[in-house]
């Protein structure tokens, strides 16, 4: 099989928009695949290149350029469903297939709660109506389903993206769901870090971005919280760049006593993440949606129990007892105040389990099996 993959952002084994396609090509590969994967901003040098200097494309208008003129070549485009085409490609011999790395329309319907400074929000509000860009939430909904109808599938991570999308009015015939995982290295590796000892103190670990989609108000008022229960605890926030690009930025969201139990690691190394996690009794995760998070498997992976709200991406990966309604502060410090005293080593060996649920090799051979079936039936359609 001939397939090019286009990604929204550089694909790579260490930035989550671009992981899971840069695993994905490595398996197709593997499997004797011929497998183009490219960046949509490469995509639009290249092409760009081939223009005029004054030529003026938007990266939307290049993917769909791209594929119109370069589709025929290939048995199955994947692209990033940000990157949808603007108009329906006749392409009868080539599966066009939109991915969701983290679906669109939770961003439109959900709302995580933030704390902008009200000049930021007259200014938003002020430009918002004298802007003809700007759509309503509703607006751009009816438009991400306008445009999910030029592809022949859309590939989602979750129960509730599906949900979503089904709402959207695509036809559940058109949908299929593949989840994320790790390497087998990595799941390997993170094993066989280091557990917490009985008479060290409680330590708790968010990994991912500190910002608002992550719920990251919610993290600070549940580490408030559950330190009146356990002076002593310390919060290790890991990979926290990204809204907020200064350690200042972050801390300026705990009071002084807080921040003196408060480790905060901007950026780190995948080879120092074992030792990252070393130590850490629990895990929390409020995050409002993700696609099928990275940084859960790995703290599962590690051993470490993780308490997570039950929203797009956890609620697929999370065992119940382990979820907790989205901004419900109080059950999440309570689940996770139940883990930091447990004693007994069975938490740690269940959230193991979970990830070895997710296996690169398996999902990449079936998410190709399900293509092909559906390039198949294309093809007869287009024929008959």
């Amino acid at each position: 099989m001939k397939i090019c993959i286009i990604t929204q952002v550089e694909p790579s084994r260490h930035a989550g928009g671009g992981k899971a396609q840069y695993f994905l090509s490595q398996e197709w590969t593997k499997q004797g695949h011929l497998v183009k994967l490219i960046g949509a901003d490469q995509l639009v040098i290249e092409l760009k290149g081939k223009d005029s200097p004054n030529t003026r494309l938007s990266k939307s208008e290049c993917i769909t350029r791209f594929i119109a003129e370069n589709g025929s070549k290939y048995d199955i485009i994947d692209v990033d469903h940000g990157l949808l085409p603007q108009t329906p490609l006749h392409l009868p011999n080539t599966l066009i297939v939109a991915r969701s790395v983290l679906f669109e329309a939770h961003r439109l319907q959900i709302r995580p709660p933030q704390n902008i400074k009200l000049r930021t929000r007259i200014k938003y509000a002020w430009t918002s109506c004298f802007s003809s860009r700007n759509k309503t939430p509703q607006e751009s909904l009816k438009h991400l389903a306008q445009r999910s109808s030029h592809t022949d599938l859309l590939n989602l991570t979750s129960e509730l993206d599906i949900e979503s999308a089904t709402e959207l009015g695509v036809p559940p015939a058109k949908i299929c769901r593949f989840p994320y995982a790790l390497d087998q290295k990595t799941i390997e590796k993170l094993a066989s870090t280091q557990a917490p000892s009985p008479s060290a103190f409680p330590q708790l670990v968010f990994l991912g971005t500190f910002d608002y989609r992550k719920g990251c108000l919610d993290l600070a008022k549940c580490f408030r919280k559950l330190r009146i229960l356990h002076p002593t605890l310390s919060l290790n926030l890991i990979g926290a760049k990204g809204l907020h690009q200064t350690e200042k930025q972050i801390r300026a969201f705990f009071n002084k006593e807080e921040n003196e139990h408060l480790k905060v690691q901007m950026t780190f190394s995948p080879e120092s993440i074992q030792e990252l996690l070393a130590g850490q009794h629990a895990a929390l995760f409020p995050s409002y949606y993700e696609g099928f998070p990275f940084s859960v498997q790995e703290t599962l992976a590690a051993g470490i129990p993780t308490i997570a709200y039950d929203t797009p991406g956890a609620h697929d990966l999370l065992p119940k007892e382990w979820l907790v309604e989205a901004g419900n502060i109080d059950d999440m410090c309570t689940k996770l105040n139940q883990l930091i005293t447990a004693s007994d080593t069975s938490e740690r060996m269940n959230a193991q389990s979970i990830v070895q649920q997710y296996n690169w090799n398996t999902i990449s051979q079936n998410t190709l099996k399900c293509y092909e079936t559906h390039l198949t039936q294309k093809k007869l359609l287009v024929k008959n």
